[in-house]
């Protein structure tokens, strides 16, 4: 069977030296001996897995980004309200045209900011025609 060998975590390590050859070097001196520290085996099959999630992971920050970038700019929203409004537009532009939601089919994503704001709206008793 093959195996693909990834790091077992995406957090980097920290090391202090005077410079990158330094700090390779403080590394290899301080490192665990046991790889299984640093690196993990995995089946092709959940290689691929990874890779998709970390693609739509990257798709999904992406687009709050934007929502976010959109909410700052052009909607009444607090600050603090904002990146769970993103959130929630996420949410709705993903869900849009699933059986059992009740949403108009196949939402735009600018159609799915404004859903999750008129959702915030009535939640927080906010009224457009103020």
């Amino acid at each position: 069977m093959k195996y693909y060998i990834i790091p077992a975590c995406d957090i980097a390590m920290e090391v202090n030296a005077e410079d990158m050859y330094d700090a390779m070097d403080e590394f290899a001196v301080t490192m665990d001996s046991d790889m299984n520290a640093y690196f993990r085996a995995v089946t092709e099959e959940e290689y691929e897995e990874i890779k998709d999630k970390k693609l739509w992971e990257a798709r999904k920050k992406t687009q709050v980004d934007f929502y976010i970038d959109e909410l700052e700019d052009n909607f009444d929203i607090p600050e603090e309200d904002i990146p769970e409004v993103a959130e929630r537009a996420y949410e709705c532009y993903c869900k849009s045209g699933s059986p059992g939601y009740g949403w108009a089919e196949g939402l735009t994503e600018y159609e799915a900011l404004e859903m999750a704001v008129d959702e915030w709206e009535e939640e927080n008793g906010e009224d457009e025609e103020e």
